[in-house]
């Protein structure tokens, strides 16, 4: 998610994105058990990536806010 908001092409969609993971099952449901970096084949920091579309998201729906 982070790769595809952070590239040219895929910043088209990013709001759309974001909307989306604040969403029922969204990024607010991941607990952090860290289980999806002890799986990745290549060690990739995950929890990382996740923290940084957390915080995203969270301005996301602030910027929602106040257009709203």
């Amino acid at each position: 998610m982070k790769l595809f908001n952070d590239h040219p092409t895929g910043k088209v969609l990013k709001e759309e994105r974001l909307r989306a993971l604040a969403g029922d099952g969204g990024i607010q449901e991941c607990g952090f058990a860290q289980n999806c970096v002890e799986v990745c084949p290549k060690g990739i920091p995950l929890t990382n990536a996740i923290s940084d579309v957390s915080r995203d998201v969270l301005v996301q729906k602030a910027k929602d806010f106040l257009r709203g």
